[in-house]
């Protein structure tokens, strides 16, 4: 705790304290266009001004139907990127830098009008639709647009990427034995992912860290415990 409010330095990234907001899902992208609006304006500007070091904007799709809700954003496209400037610009003002994690909700999407997509044809829940199974050109596809939004978030001014890749999204319904039940290499649990990393590490500056968070444990019968999650990691 000593040392919580003092500076440090990841790769190029400078933060003026060891505070960091995690990214949540706020649900309130009014015009269903993946932009932000006002509230999150003010939502993470508040943040700022209280002192946190470093801002997560929530989970931020790829594509729309990426999508948990209608309400969630997204960053897909170039016409989305003014709308985060603005609280990019009004976050700095306060000395917080600004992150963004970029995901694919999956078979988890709750949007009845969306392509439903997984690594396999498995309902998340008794009350899920079931997916359909990405072919393997369709998961190259996936992977990048991984490193399309993250070509834009570095237009856009952010100054450190995540990837999501936990919460039963789609990352970790392919790391996971309970949602990738595929027989080609895209079965091995660990291929998506790198190949998301590889690809997003491609699309920011060197000196940029980039972050990844995992559901380092599952506790359900069939899923897998920390050290399988260990034994993925190159």
């Amino acid at each position: 705790m000593a040392s919580l409010f003092e500076p440090i330095k990841i790769k190029g990234l400078q933060l003026k304290n060891r505070i960091m907001m995690s990214s949540m899902c706020q649900y309130q992208a009014e015009n269903r266009d993946g932009k932000p609006t006002d509230w999150h304006l003010v939502h993470y500007t508040s943040r700022a001004v209280g002192g946190t070091g470093l801002i997560f904007v929530e989970m931020t799709d790829i594509e729309p139907r990426g999508r948990i809700r209608e309400q969630c954003l997204g960053l897909w496209s170039e016409e989305q990127i003014p709308a985060y400037q603005r609280i990019i610009h009004s976050c700095h003002k306060y000395g917080a830098k600004v992150g963004l994690q970029v995901g694919h909700a999956g078979r988890k999407s709750e949007i009845q009008k969306v392509d439903l997509v997984a690594p396999s044809p498995i309902a998340y829940s008794e009350t899920s639709r079931t997916p359909r199974e990405l072919s393997i050109l369709e998961i190259k596809r996936i992977i990048e647009g991984y490193g399309n939004s993250a070509n834009l978030a570095v237009k856009a001014g952010f100054d450190t990427v995540e990837i999501h890749a936990a919460h039963g999204y789609l990352i970790h319904q392919f790391i996971s034995p309970m949602s990738n039940h595929r027989t080609d290499e895209y079965g091995d649990p660990a291929r998506m992912a790198i190949e998301v990393i590889q690809t997003v590490k491609s699309n920011i500056p060197s000196d940029m860290p980039l972050l990844l968070r995992i559901s380092a444990c599952e506790y359900d019968d069939g899923g897998y415990d920390f050290e399988h999650m260990l034994s993925l990691i190159p």
